[in-house]
């Protein structure tokens, strides 16, 4: 309720294009189009029409060996994500900051990571980056309410 009342019905969304891993920026809109919707609540208008505009850059994305059998194969990755994030809300206010998110996963020893198992661990990192960054503003818009009942506004 909190990022919505932030954010307004309609948020435009723009994803930088990552010119060193164009690939995983497309993973990576894919799970920001859906957080818009699903966790925000907004829909996604065009940049004249909406009250929001969220721009997105990726970061970094890393794989992390986390586990080896005894034999000394990784067993177990930890992807990381990291994207940043430049929110200008509906009350004109903008709001620029970074978030990360993790994603454990398993392979096979001696396996290499599969694309299937690189996509889902991305987009599943992504999201987990992405309800950070609603927390982040929902935090935002709490504050700022709470700052105004003070003040008697």
């Amino acid at each position: 309720v909190w990022t919505k009342q932030t954010l307004g019905e309609k948020v435009y969304v723009e994803i930088a294009v990552s010119p060193t891993d164009p690939e995983n920026t497309v993973f990576i809109k894919d799970a920001v189009m859906q957080a818009v919707m699903t966790e925000l609540g907004s829909r996604l208008g065009t940049k004249s029409e909406s009250s929001s505009q969220m721009y997105v850059r990726l970061q970094s994305v890393g794989f992390t060996p986390m586990q080896r059998d005894s034999q000394g194969y990784v067993v177990a990755y930890r992807t990381t994500v990291s994207l940043g994030f430049q929110v200008h809300d509906g009350n004109g206010d903008v709001h620029a900051f970074s978030t990360v998110g993790r994603y454990d996963f398993v392979i096979e020893p001696s396996s290499v990571i599969s694309e299937t198992k690189r996509f889902e661990s991305i987009k599943e990192g992504s999201a987990k980056a992405i309800d950070q960054a609603v927390l982040q503003l929902a935090a935002t818009q709490m504050k700022r309410s709470h700052r105004q009942s003070f003040q008697g506004e």
